[in-house]
């Protein structure tokens, strides 16, 4: 129990870089796999059909499970609390398309509608 309280605590310490490192890791392993499949199907062992299985379940569910059992291990409720922009920074992004999508779009019917109503 002591190294797994040693583990624990190494958890709730854990570094951006430590963070970053294990993202890295987990992406790192998708690629090789990745690799692989592009090798198997240039040689010709993976038909287009079974390809297409192979790529939609890599997609939906083993490239999930993965990252989250990468992550699962090393994110504690101190990380998360300490790298909260990062869960913030996507919404913020999206909101602030949204907003100049719309302003465009406002602007451009504006344009369109007094260029109408003059003639031109």
């Amino acid at each position: 129990t002591v190294t797994a309280t040693a583990a624990t605590v190494a958890l709730h310490e854990l570094r951006f870089e430590q963070l970053l490192l294990a993202v890295f890791v987990a992406v790192l392993k998708v690629l090789l796999c990745a690799g692989c499949g592009v090798v198997l199907a240039q040689q010709g062992i993976f038909t287009p059909t079974v390809l297409r299985g192979v790529s939609k379940s890599c997609h939906v569910l083993f490239l999930p499970c993965l990252l989250f059992e990468k992550l699962a291990r090393t994110v504690t409720l101190s990380t998360l609390v300490s790298l909260w922009p990062l869960f913030v920074a996507p919404l913020v992004y999206v909101a602030l398309a949204l907003a100049l999508t719309e302003a465009n779009a406002l602007v451009h019917r504006a344009a369109c509608w007094s260029g109408a109503r003059s003639g031109v």
